[in-house]
């Protein structure tokens, strides 16, 4: 069984509007899966998002998670199974203390203090926040805030994860800890992840990108598979991650690598390759 599936779908905000924000998105992900969604500002990605646990209503189309079409009986069932961290984490805080803001999802389901205590601890320990348990929010680094907006959706135990650009404000070494803590997730608890980004070098790290241009998915494949498509991604507006970049510039100046896009640990072994050979 997948772990999300999307089947023909459209969005337009009203009746009477006369364009469609998404036009016949279809596209499926598996359980543990990891995969990344990217497209320039307003080509409908937060929108898509936003489409798959209920907090837009597909204007034609379905959602189905684990089985389950989103409907408007089902839509609290499957937010359960869906957690979303947003672009601005302090959106998102609304507790006193980090194990507060933790723990305020848990509340509102009316959990057992003893395994809500449990689960406090046990995500602020994986996104290795736990000695900042009694500190305000406001008091933390961006890339400290998104971790525990990210342990709250974890402590809730959703089996999918979005990350809405969930990085996009962050510095580097911020976005380097977020990303970090993502595939940790996705080893040890083998969550589904879905990645909202404009940033290709992130993007590259998913198991399978999807391209969004004006509301149409116009790509789907591995990384290696999309980002070895300059025209595709220039004519959208966007850069070819940096490794690609950098490649195309060797390439120019006489090196002979392997065809196709490739990830820093590849281009280094290529180039190590070739140094041996010279």
């Amino acid at each position: 069984m997948n772990s999300l599936e999307v089947q023909n779908l459209y969005f337009k905000y009203s009746s009477e509007a006369t364009d469609y924000i998404l036009k016949d998105i279809n596209f499926q992900i598996e359980a543990g899966e990891w995969v990344a969604i990217v497209g320039h500002n307003g080509s409908g990605k937060s929108t898509l998002t936003k489409n798959l646990n209920g907090i837009l209503a597909p204007t034609k189309g379905r959602v189905i998670v684990q089985g389950v079409t989103l409907a408007e009986a089902t839509v609290w069932d499957i937010r359960r199974k869906i957690g979303i961290v947003f672009q601005n984490p302090d959106n998102q805080f609304v507790g006193a203390t980090v194990a507060d803001d933790v723990a305020f999802g848990l509340e509102n389901r009316a959990m057992p203090y003893a395994e809500m205590h449990q689960r406090v601890h046990d995500a602020l320990a994986a996104v290795d926040m736990l000695a900042y348990e009694r500190q305000e929010p406001a008091h933390l680094s961006g890339g400290q805030k998104q971790r525990v907006a990210l342990a709250g959706i974890i402590a809730m135990a959703p089996d999918i994860i979005i990350l809405d650009e969930a990085t996009s404000m962050l510095d580097p070494d911020g976005r380097k800890q977020v990303i970090a803590t993502v595939q940790q997730l996705q080893a040890r608890r083998h969550n589904t992840i879905l990645s909202v980004t404009h940033d290709l070098e992130e993007a590259a790290l998913a198991d399978r990108v999807l391209v969004l241009n004006n509301g149409e998915l116009i790509a789907s494949g591995t990384p290696s598979k999309v980002f070895s498509q300059p025209k595709l991604l220039k004519k959208i507006g966007l850069d070819a991650p940096f490794t690609q970049r950098v490649k195309q510039a060797l390439i120019h100046q006489g090196l002979k690598l392997p065809d196709g896009y490739l990830n820093s640990s590849e281009l280094i072994e290529a180039l190590w390759t070739l140094n041996s050979k010279m």
